[in-house]
């Protein structure tokens, strides 16, 4: 995705410690997270307005389209940043 990406995704315990997926080229990206955790992220990013697919139950993809503008991705990153930090607190309240 964006430069920005990576240090959003750094941010964030749960997803930190999470491998990135093979992913066909473009921006398209993949993380494998513990099952619980990707459907948070799956249903964080619907609420934030963002569609998150899932394959399988623990990884998670965003797929944006090839024509997306600079702009779009800088929301992207934002509604992503807003939904770790929702999921962060919804992991926390859990434990």
């Amino acid at each position: 995705m964006t430069t920005e990406s990576p240090r959003v995704i750094s941010r964030y315990r749960f997803a930190a410690r999470t491998s990135s997926c093979p992913t066909p080229r473009g921006i398209s990206s993949s993380r494998t997270l513990p099952a619980r955790t990707a459907a948070a992220v799956v249903a964080a990013g619907y609420r934030n307005g963002l569609i998150v697919c899932s394959a399988g139950p623990s990884v998670v993809r965003l797929l944006p389209p090839l024509t997306i503008s600079l702009a779009e991705l800088d929301e992207l990153v934002d509604r992503l940043t807003a939904a770790f930090a929702d999921v962060e607190k919804e992991l926390g309240k859990k434990k």
